[in-house]
């Protein structure tokens, strides 16, 4: 960025404290690409306050299955349990085997997660405020996942929906360093308060990254993740 505005007098492509770039993220929509199948993973982000959104990310691979970030307001945690149920349902209908279930289980996430084990679903419980799956750069669970989903648009080989809502998210997450010197993306009340919404849509994304890790840059993102420590799914 200080190259195209000092030397060649350009915009700026992001944010500097962007952890996306916006001409990743730009780039990705409606990108013609060959999926790459693999596992079916899904994120789910429950809504904590009034005005935020519950939302479902289905990803395989390369690719958003659906119509893209599906999202609702105003549900409680039960009505969030039949909501993620049906779109189970539906994906067994259309036989598409879903191989991991991410909820995150801050607030009324784990009521989630907990009812739909009670009915015998498998799903996964992922606290991302927690100490990051591989010790390194990252202060938290949360900073490293946002990386994995940076890595993952840096590919260009991945496609997103045409969603102007889940754009702007994926964009708008800032990133700083501790007093330690790792990197910490804000978090969800701070985004709130700086402006006036949470990233449930990218949240909801970004949850289908924690089966995976990268030790590196040059590191794929699709391998499976090795952790160092115990206790985080």
């Amino acid at each position: 960025n200080q190259f195209r505005t000092r030397c060649e007098g350009l915009f700026p492509l992001s944010d500097e404290d962007s952890i996306i770039p916006r001409h990743l993220v730009e780039s990705a929509v409606g990108r013609d690409v060959e999926p790459v199948g693999g596992p079916v993973i899904v994120g789910v982000d429950v809504a904590r306050f009034g005005s935020d959104s519950s939302a479902i990310c289905i990803r395989q691979g390369n690719t958003i299955l659906g119509d893209g970030v599906k999202t609702r307001k105003g549900l409680n945690t039960m009505q969030v349990v039949g909501w993620v149920r049906s779109e189970l349902d539906d994906l067994k209908r259309r036989k598409i085997e879903v191989e991991t279930v991410n909820i995150d289980v801050i607030a009324l996430g784990a009521g989630v997660v907990d009812r739909l084990l009670e009915e015998g679903i498998d799903v996964r419980g992922v606290n991302v405020s927690e100490a990051p799956s591989i010790a390194g750069q990252h202060l938290n669970l949360r900073s490293e996942l946002w990386e994995k989903a940076r890595l993952w648009f840096e590919g260009l080989d991945v496609v997103i929906p045409n969603d102007s809502n889940l754009i702007e998210e994926l964009v708008g997450v800032r990133y700083s360093f501790s007093s330690t010197g790792k990197q910490k993306v804000e978090s969800k009340d701070e985004m709130r308060r700086r402006l006036g919404g949470s990233p449930d849509r990218a949240d909801a994304l970004i949850l289908t990254f924690s089966n995976f890790a990268t030790r590196s840059k040059n590191h794929p993102w699709n391998k499976p993740l090795e952790r160092e420590i115990k206790g985080i799914v």
